[in-house]
């Protein structure tokens, strides 16, 4: 049954990797994916929406990507992705801009969190906040 559930297309040309969802505090969704096809991969997309408006696309790594897992922490957006043929990178935007952090220049899949928690956690993890 899909009572309650909302379908909407996005970007009628996504994707070359299943798409990444994560929600604000608010529940306002957040989607990453690689921005292509098959025969074109394309660049790193984060779509948001907030609220009732349209859906906004801010491109966040002009490379060939694949695999990405978003997860939003406050107001920031953080992504883990490879990038095709350069490893497993990492991009965070906690403010007003991107920066991007190569993790792991050999992998050529999405990293294995299931085999280290611990290790995987600390090199993923969002920045602390204190609350002074």
């Amino acid at each position: 049954d899909d009572t309650g559930w909302i379908a909407e297309t996005i970007d009628g040309t996504c994707c070359t990797a299943a798409p990444s969802l994560a929600l604000t505090s608010t529940g306002d969704p957040r989607v990453a994916y690689g921005d292509g096809t098959a025969a074109a991969p394309g660049y790193l997309v984060i779509r948001s929406r907030t609220g009732a408006d349209s859906w906004n696309a801010q491109t966040v790594d002009k490379h060939r990507v694949s695999a990405p897992a978003l997860a939003v922490y406050g107001t920031g957006l953080y992504v883990a992705y490879v990038r095709r043929g350069a490893g497993t990178w990492y991009a965070a935007k906690p403010g007003s801009g991107w920066t991007l952090k190569l993790l792991d220049a050999a992998a050529s899949s999405p990293p294995d969190i299931s085999s280290s928690p611990t290790t995987s956690a600390k090199a993923l993890r969002a920045p602390s906040v204190s609350s002074r």
